[in-house]
């Protein structure tokens, strides 16, 4: 049997070299990985041909949008970089949101994706579409709600994942019953992704997400090591990356490389 292969889709927002950290940690966490990347198109001075891998396990998704505080939401984004990478005609089993500020710094258990199929790290209180405060626009709400009924889910996309069948029912859906009836780049991913992996996946039970979501902005070096060491008692087993590593940290990010690289 082949090993199992993940796909990491991102849209990035950090330099060349912080990307370069997200590529060899996330190979550290599991080596059979390919990358996806969006690149915003208002970015000019992005150099891809400075990437490690690159047309070998990353790939840049020719199809470039623009990510703005008008335009914010990503799952359209992520939707464009599972239907460019399936084009590639690459073989893979899972994929993994992510995001460039974020680092794998623990192995991933493919055994667990395998036994739940997808997971997330999504709130379970429904919010109601009327009441969120991401959504302001009353024609967007109205499509939200016959879409998916008064209430959505929420919570971080960083690390949600789910079986390559489970992306190709995404991407028919948000094609099918959203994107033709209106532009949702300024819908929430954190509200809308979810929405649509619960409800192409029926509520079925589901696992943990991937990613551990730090409230600082930017954890310091005891902090990840505590994340590292399992020394959080209310961090899941399957949390295998934090989020929002400080990109300007050089000396913190050859430290991480020095302990686990």
């Amino acid at each position: 049997m082949n090993k199992t292969a993940l796909l990491f889709s991102l849209t990035v927002h950090e330099n060349e070299s912080a990307i370069n950290d997200f590529i060899e940690f996330a190979r550290y966490a599991y080596q059979s990985s390919y990358f996806i990347l969006h690149v915003n198109s208002l970015w000019g001075e992005f150099d891809s041909n400075k990437l490690l891998y690159l047309n070998d396990r990353v790939f840049i998704n020719s199809n470039r949008f623009e990510i703005s505080s008008k335009f914010c939401g990503k799952t359209g984004l992520h939707v464009s970089n599972i239907e460019y990478f399936n084009n590639l005609d690459i073989s893979y089993d899972f994929i993994i949101i992510s995001a460039s500020n974020e680092l794998y710094l623990k192995k991933i258990n493919v055994d667990y994706l395998e036994k739940y199929k997808y997971g997330s790290n999504c709130n379970q209180n429904y919010w109601s579409w009327d009441s969120n405060t991401y959504i302001h626009d009353v024609q967007l709400i109205s499509l939200m709600k016959s879409l998916f009924g008064e209430f959505c889910h929420n919570g971080f996309h960083e690390g949600i994942w789910f079986s390559k069948k489970t992306g190709e029912s995404i991407v028919s859906f948000y094609r099918n019953k959203i994107s033709r009836e209106y532009d949702v780049f300024n819908c929430d991913e954190e509200l809308l992704l979810p929405s649509i992996l619960y409800f192409v996946e029926n509520y079925e039970k589901r696992g943990s997400g991937l990613n551990y979501f730090h409230q600082s902005q930017a954890p310091n070096f005891e902090e990840i090591c505590d994340f590292i060491n399992n020394k959080n008692d209310l961090l899941h087993e399957n949390y295998v990356s934090i989020k929002r590593i400080d990109r300007n940290n050089k000396n913190l990010r050859n430290q991480l490389k020095k302990m686990l690289l």
